[in-house]
């Protein structure tokens, strides 16, 4: 059944108090304001990860000695691993985990320039409408680098069927959720039951699909220890001593 941002504003109006059901109806200015709102809690759920549920999966290929990389309208990155293709046998092919490193470590510490071969490590940096991707060794070859992340919400427009972009428990999330922006812009106290919905709609969100936090640790004296392929291709395994990696 569908459900379209015209009828989410609708509904949303109708818990605020402000337009009475069966009484009035939602038009104008109400439901400008009310397309404002929604594209408002839209955007900031943007920069607050918890409260956006899905992960995807994509894929880019990667450019010879290219370090940096923009990916529209991504906000999160929660892994990364690049494929080595194989053009005789395209199925059978061998993929390489990346370790994510922080500012300071990727761009603050000793590292020889210009090398071109297996990538392993990377570090992020959201941009101004997705993310700007930093991997090194800068590849040799066009691998196929896959990802797991998530993307900013899109903004919507009157009457978009929404039931093709969000789940139910979305879309009543975000009715609640303009309910309150609406009581804020108009300067009216809003019912506390929809401030107490929201909130925990907010949480359940929260925890639908969460960060993996997890912690590993690499260690080479115990069994969770696996060799970093990319970096015995470039050393022979000889490590220049304080290097870290």
């Amino acid at each position: 059944m569908a459900y379209t941002s015209g009828e989410l504003v609708t509904r949303a109006w109708f818990l605020t108090g402000i337009v009475s059901r069966d009484l009035q109806e939602v038009s104008g200015s109400q439901f400008e304001d009310g397309m404002f709102c929604l594209n408002a809690l839209l955007a900031m759920n943007t920069a607050n990860m918890g409260l956006i549920p899905y992960f995807t999966k994509d894929t880019f290929d990667g450019i010879i000695a290219n370090e940096a990389y923009f990916i529209p309208d991504l906000i999160q990155l929660e892994t990364l691993t690049f494929v080595i293709p194989n053009d005789e046998t395209p199925n059978n092919t061998v993929r390489f985990p990346m370790s994510r490193k922080t500012r300071e470590d990727y761009w603050a510490t000793p590292r020889a320039n210009g090398i071109t071969s297996l990538p392993y490590i990377y570090e992020t940096e959201r941009a101004l409408g997705g993310m700007n991707l930093y991997i090194y060794f800068t590849p040799d070859r066009p691998y196929i680098f896959e990802y797991w992340g998530k993307f900013s919400l899109s903004s919507t427009v009157a009457n978009q069927d929404l039931s093709l972009v969000y789940d139910r428990f979305y879309l009543e999330y975000l009715r609640y959720g303009v309910a309150a922006y609406l009581c804020e812009e108009y300067n009216v106290i809003p019912p506390p039951s929809v401030i107490a919905k929201f909130k925990q709609y907010e949480q359940l969100i929260r925890n639908t699909s969460p960060t993996d936090f997890t912690m590993k640790i690499q260690c080479p004296f115990n069994g969770n220890y696996a060799p970093n392929y990319a970096f015995a291709n470039a050393s022979a395994g000889y490590v220049p001593v304080g290097w870290g990696y």
